[in-house]
């Protein structure tokens, strides 16, 4: 019986040399029997060496390399900033493929995956050029504007994507003439979007793409929520992403190979990178260096919660009018609960409870609170159970 063969394409360059590893390696050990992983690997400055460790790492891996096209790129998007150009590299994903490739998913480097691509790939667009799941912190169009949504009259309450996974057509690509589109927006509206490629991505296919399941693209923010009240999703989408992802990105700046990671899927990238011989976590020691690693990151969750309500209440997002979420944030820990109570006052007064248009008011009540409470726990737990072994 042949295998059911699925296209992958991920771009990376020398900083995600190991992320990369470790994506590739968590696909093939997902990957059923009867399915065959093609990689297709978009790079800008691997040397053969490099290639060959990866391929080595990725014991059976199919992988095809192929090389950007970086002077395209700068003269295209320089002018809009970037860490690194290989972010851009998906805007010409259906130009570099063969023109015999014509679907495919395509992955950012800082994702595992937990399950088999393969219901992903079955996924049925319906003539839509690519399906994705909904941005989790920035879940509407509104909400990342800073000027070429309003002109390009995207309304502002449209769904707004997340590009790290894309199940995408790429005939429809190639016929739309996405990456001509890509160019002349970026040049068009330099310094009116927030972030770049996935901005030019909206506005390319607004109204056009498909919505798959959260669990597909398990978004950091999901934790910095603290209910599915707080967010577009249905109570069972929401809970099945947080606690049953199939893959999991760490979408904020803090990444699990860097020393502020508090990802509670962490554990998972370090057990990968731990069974293909790389550095499986930063070393942390002594009790108080602990403590203070544990009050950072509850401080950085209540901050990044504030800051997003700020955001919500400013385009009349769901959940925006109520601040129990901040309480309820600080019932992850109560060693943070006084600067919760700061930020939460501040809020207060800052953000007055206002109508919201979407959705009635919802009060949580204390039972519900407490089951929080002690879900959070559970989960403090867990989380240093799986560092320990």
């Amino acid at each position: 019986m042949d295998k059911q063969i699925i296209n992958v394409v991920l771009y990376a360059d020398r900083n995600y040399f190991v992320p990369l590893i470790v994506t590739i390696a968590s696909a093939l050990n997902a990957a059923s029997d009867n399915t065959r992983l093609r990689f297709y690997v978009l790079y800008s400055d691997f040397s053969a060496a490099d290639m060959q460790v990866i391929q080595e790492k990725c014991v059976g891996a199919d992988i095809r390399w192929i090389r950007q096209n970086y002077a395209l790129m700068q003269r295209s998007f320089q002018a809009l900033g970037y860490r690194s150009l290989a972010c851009y590299a998906r805007l010409f994903v259906a130009d570099l493929l063969p023109l015999d490739v014509s679907r495919a998913i395509m992955l950012d480097c800082d994702i595992v995956i937990l399950s088999d691509l393969s219901e992903l790939w079955d996924v049925n667009l319906d003539g839509a050029p690519m399906g994705a799941c909904v941005n989790v912190g920035n879940p509407v169009c509104g909400m990342n504007d800073a000027g070429m949504f309003t002109r390009e009259r995207i309304c502002a309450e449209a769904p707004y994507f997340n590009s790290g996974v894309m199940v995408a057509d790429l005939d429809v690509w190639r016929a739309q003439g996405a990456s001509s589109r890509a160019i002349q927006l970026a040049k068009k509206y330099v310094g009116q979007f927030h972030y770049r490629d996935q901005c030019l991505l909206n506005v390319i296919f607004y109204n056009a793409w498909k919505q798959i399941h959260l669990a597909w693209n398990q978004q950091t923010f999901l934790f910095a929520l603290p209910s599915y009240k707080y967010s577009i999703f249905s109570k069972t989408e929401y809970t099945e992403g947080l606690s049953n992802p199939r893959i999991v990105h760490f979408t904020t700046r803090h990444k699990p190979w860097g020393d502020r990671c508090y990802h509670d899927f962490a554990y998972v990238y370090h057990l990968h990178a731990a069974r293909l011989g790389f550095s499986s976590r930063p070393i942390r020691s002594g009790v108080f260096r602990r403590f203070l690693l544990e009050t950072d990151a509850q401080v950085y969750r209540i901050v990044s919660m504030w800051y997003r309500l700020r955001r919500m209440r400013a385009s009349g997002f769901p959940g925006a009018k109520s601040y129990w979420g901040l309480v309820q944030i600080v019932l992850r820990n109560p060693i943070v609960a006084i600067p919760a109570v700061v930020f939460g006052l501040i809020g207060i007064v800052l953000f007055p409870r206002t109508s919201n248009p979407m959705v009635p008011a919802q009060p949580i009540p204390i039972r519900d609170l407490w089951r929080k409470a002690v879900a959070y726990f559970s989960q403090f737990v867990r989380r240093r159970v799986h560092i320990k072994t």
